[in-house]
């Protein structure tokens, strides 16, 4: 008699996870892939040569992140990829303005970043 209890107490159970968790599960990773972590280009400054181009990633970790900014340096209409130069986190430039103002200092030269 108990051993059937037993039984039927783990069917139940294992058939609950099945419709609970599995749903949860997908759920999740569902939000994940539409609402996860993104990656984006916010500014592209072409030096005064024309040659080279400054791009700034705007990176949003998600909900309980700041927003973060991969700086690179690339020849003029390449896509941003490879080491960047610089990044940062949690930048902002005023209450309501985040991020960073990209300029060259020289044709072949950014300023640097401050600390």
């Amino acid at each position: 008699m108990i051993w059937s209890v037993t039984k039927w107490i783990l069917g139940l159970t294992s058939a609950l996870l099945v419709v609970v968790a599995v749903p949860v599960v997908l759920l999740c990773v569902v939000a994940f892939v539409v609402f996860g972590p993104t990656e984006r280009e916010i500014d592209r400054v072409v030096s005064t040569d024309g040659k080279t181009d400054a791009v700034m990633i705007e990176t949003n970790g998600g909900a309980t992140t700041d927003f973060g900014y991969l700086i690179y340096v690339v020849d003029h209409g390449d896509q941003a990829t490879g080491s960047e130069l610089a990044s940062l986190y949690g930048a902002w430039q005023s209450q309501t303005r985040r991020g960073a103002t990209l300029r060259w200092q020289s044709p072949t030269c950014l300023p640097p970043v401050p600390m």
